[in-house]
């Protein structure tokens, strides 16, 4: 599955944005405490992809799974959205880094540990 990357626009109704598929990582080495820690990606059924979101419907529903996943300010960015932290030590984790190992993972044909497929709210998006 190749994952494109999308801007972080708001949700636009239609069958697109009905399901979220999720790629788990669990080997992401930390910058901060060099540990391993769990990192995902996510796209929509269709393929089109986002790393990020500033979506607080997608955000809230990824990190109901996945509470490392979870809204925090950038200086990089001047921004707050949804993003991977530490599983360890709590420090986001750099998007363009994760973007940039999950892309190369993929490359030399590594998997994520798992695929996950989260249904939205119809009437929420």
């Amino acid at each position: 599955m190749t994952t494109k990357l999308c801007s972080l626009s708001f949700l636009e109704e239609g069958p697109d944005r009905s399901e979220i598929i999720v790629g788990v990582w669990d080997d992401y080495k930390c910058w901060k405490c060099h540990e391993k820690t769990r990192v995902i990606d996510w796209s929509w059924w269709n393929g089109e992809g986002e790393m990020w979101t500033e979506n607080d419907q997608v955000g809230l529903k990824l990190q109901q799974m996945f509470p490392s996943y979870k809204k925090d300010y950038t200086k990089s960015a001047e921004a707050d959205y949804y993003c991977n932290h530490c599983t360890k030590c709590g420090t986001i984790q750099g998007d363009w880094f994760v973007i940039n190992w999950v892309a190369k993972e993929r490359a030399e044909g590594r998997l994520p540990s798992d695929v996950v497929k989260l249904k939205m709210d119809r009437e929420r998006t």
